[in-house]
């Protein structure tokens, strides 16, 4: 994929990845880590759970969701009583969104917000954490993925911390843990279909998510994400003023298995 000329990312089209597979696709009944069969709501709760575990939030705490999708991470953080506002790009997950929020009790905060990573509106601001959730960073150019980082620093109040997540650890990749067709199971009988290489060159994973219908159609969509090592995460981190940066696993031990944990967690401080 030319990724220069690729918008694969802009949820505004309903023709690209985000509106036309990826809401469909993300709710696999097998989940998408190792040896974890969870269900859609299963996942996002122990997503939650790890959130709250590595930033150690307070009751009512300020954060922002970006992106946050369909909201399923934002609302489930707003019913544990944080304040939270999500940002997106696609209009069709803001909507789905805003109706899940409505469901909430009305003390929960919970809001959602069009808008661009690359530049987020001006008046965000002043947030105790912002998170960017399940493979959600990489989507651009170098340029334009070390602005997205810039523009999370930029809304953290003082002392305030970033927690970015990822399912594709970059030491799994180095031991050629990536590139297997990976089939899985839809909550309404379809398939999902998915197809990944690694550019060693571009250092990108490119790959395709086909979901095959019982009717026997079939919709392909592709993306092309950057995969940064853990000493080039670290350092974008450092160089837009994050300190205190650490790396987390959802094993205790990753050291002491032979395959790599799958997800990854970075959390730093402002």
């Amino acid at each position: 994929m030319d990724i220069g000329n690729s918008h694969w990312w802009n949820g505004k089209d309903p023709r690209t990845f985000f509106p036309s597979v990826y809401r469909h696709g993300d709710n696999s009944e097998e989940g998408y880590l190792d040896e974890h069969l969870l269900s859609l709501d299963e996942r996002t709760k122990r997503e939650c759970d790890l959130v709250e575990l590595f930033l150690k939030t307070k009751h009512g705490a300020r954060i922002l969701d970006c992106p946050c999708g369909y909201g399923r991470h934002s609302v489930e953080l707003a019913s544990r009583g944080y304040d939270v506002t999500g940002v997106d790009l696609c209009p069709q997950f803001l909507e789905e969104a805003r109706s899940a929020s409505n469901a909430l009790p009305v003390d929960s905060k919970c809001k959602f917000i069009e808008g661009d990573m690359r530049s987020l509106p001006s008046e965000l601001n002043n947030f105790d954490a912002c998170i960017n959730m399940f493979f959600s960073f990489g989507f651009f150019d170098e340029e334009s993925n070390l602005k997205v980082l810039q523009e999370f620093y930029r809304v953290l109040a003082n002392k305030g911390k970033l927690l970015i997540h990822t399912d594709v650890n970059p030491d799994r990749i180095a031991v050629g843990k990536y590139g297997d067709r990976s089939v899985r199971t839809l909550n309404d009988g379809a398939s999902l279909r998915i197809d990944e290489n690694f550019d060693t060159s571009s250092k990108r994973l490119n790959g395709t998510w086909s979901i095959h219908y019982k009717d026997g159609s079939v919709v392909r969509r592709d993306y092309s994400i950057r995969v940064y090592s853990h000493d080039e995460m670290t350092g974008m981190l450092r160089e837009v003023g994050f300190s205190d940066t650490h790396i987390l696993y959802q094993s205790k031990q990753p050291q002491q298995i032979k395959i790599p944990s799958q997800e990854v967690f970075y959390v730093a401080s402002k």
